[in-house]
């Protein structure tokens, strides 16, 4: 997984690809939320990922 910073009217990315078999997830996290809403959307990027279920 690729994680970037959303900046100011960046819109927001949700990819995913297929590399040489392996899949890649490209997501962006907007920083300009408050703690609370940004440990969430890390949460949630988390529970997305097959291998730490």
């Amino acid at each position: 997984m690729l994680l970037y910073t959303q900046i100011d009217d960046d819109p927001v990315m949700k990819k995913t690809y297929r590399m040489s078999g392996n899949q890649v997830t490209v997501r962006t996290l907007d920083l300009n939320l408050d703690f609370v809403s940004i440990r969430v959307s890390c949460w949630i990027l988390l529970s997305m990922n097959p291998f730490l279920g």
